[in-house]
């Protein structure tokens, strides 16, 4: 058992990269093939971006095991969902867009989560006719100006968020309708019987940004919020009130 870290307990951890140590820095804690995707991004911001988010889910998850940030071995499920090949029963997800990380870690429970940067040119209504069901566009469509873009994020970052925590991604993305503002789940692949345990809650997040959490329990678990001060993430306009003491996780 994980000290601070029960079955009904979950943590959400964040990051601003522009805190972050400088890139080089960064690669010398990544593993090999964690430097190579990185050195495949062309921009070096992005590379800074993806060496800072990898190098900070290394240094959270090892506060959760007997391991370095360097030791963790990561293994990957069929459609690339990571996981911690020792410590199986940890449960984790990361996701980062433009400058903020955002990381969720729970035990044996399927969890997701996701965090998107609100863009200024780009049609709302075109991409969730696209993507959305009819249901969703419809919703969407009835609304206008900021409630329309804020609407949008949110249901595009719950849909992703409970893909990632099926570990299923976008080949899933046309069976799910998110029912908002309500945030309940339907999945035509599945009777709306077995997704009762299935949680979608919106995040509180840095302005401009949106993030929603998926997680399957019993009952909607009780949300720690955690910012590192190594990391030394922004906190200012986050809307929440975030702990700066490091959780003691040891085992």
């Amino acid at each position: 058992m994980i000290k601070h870290l029960s079955d009904n307990n979950l943590h959400i951890w964040q990051l601003n990269t522009l805190e972050a140590p400088a890139y080089h820095d960064l690669l010398a804690n990544l593993s090999h093939d964690e430097q190579q995707r990185a050195k495949r991004f062309i921009k070096p911001s992005d590379q800074q971006r993806f060496a800072a988010a990898r190098c900070f889910l290394r240094y959270v998850l090892a506060r959760y095991t007997d391991c370095s940030a360097t030791e963790l071995d990561f293994g990957y499920a069929e459609y690339g969902k990571p996981g911690l090949k020792h410590f199986p029963h940890i449960q984790f997800n990361l996701s980062h867009s433009h400058e903020q990380v955002i990381l969720a870690i729970t035990l044996e429970q399927q969890v997701g989560i996701d965090i998107e940067y609100q863009q200024q040119r780009i049609n709302v209504l075109e991409l969730a006719q696209r993507f959305f069901s009819a249901q969703e566009f419809a919703y969407i469509q009835g609304l206008s100006g900021t409630q329309q873009t804020a609407a949008f994020y949110q249901l595009w970052t719950a849909r992703e968020a409970y893909l990632k925590a099926t570990g299923e991604g976008i080949r899933a993305l046309e069976h799910v309708t998110i029912n908002y503002p309500e945030m309940s789940l339907s999945d035509a692949r599945w009777h709306l019987d077995s997704l009762q345990n299935w949680h979608l809650i919106p995040i509180p997040v840095a302005n401009q940004y949106f993030s929603t959490l998926a997680v399957n329990a019993k009952q909607q678990p009780e949300i720690r919020y955690y910012a590192d001060p190594v990391f030394a993430p922004a906190l200012a306009g986050m809307g929440h009130t975030f702990s700066t003491v490091i959780p003691d996780v040891a085992q």
